[in-house]
């Protein structure tokens, strides 16, 4: 999604509710993993233009059987070293999970994430 934070909670309750956001529940939160677009770091669009930042991207899971695992931001370097050369404006949203087998019982369930691992 390129959406903006106010929009959050309308997309989290659409199709019947509880999406998950995999950035709040993997990282709880964590602002070093938060902003998808920097222009004041990403100069895919030279210096001095689109100087903010903001979390427009997201990743949401829904499932019983899904346990997120890891949340990171690629594409964060120019390619090559070269100031200016980004593959995008916008950093890329790598989500690691795992899915549970549809005869698991209550106690074959994955653990939860470990939020001191992503941060």
């Amino acid at each position: 999604f390129n959406m903006r934070k106010f929009e959050d909670k309308g997309t989290e309750q659409l199709c019947g509710g509880d999406w998950v956001d995999a950035w709040k529940a993997v990282t709880g939160s964590n602002y070093r993993k938060e902003f998808t677009w920097d222009g004041r770091e990403n100069l895919y669009h030279g210096h001095g233009s689109f100087q903010f930042y903001c979390r427009f991207d997201r990743c949401y899971v829904k499932g019983d059987k899904l346990r997120l695992r890891c949340f990171d931001l690629i594409g964060k370097h120019p390619v090559n070293g070269k100031e200016g050369d980004y593959l995008s404006d916008h950093y890329g949203i790598v989500v690691k999970l795992d899915i549970g087998s549809t005869g698991s019982s209550s106690t074959d369930t994955l653990p939860p994430v470990n939020h001191a691992q992503n941060t």
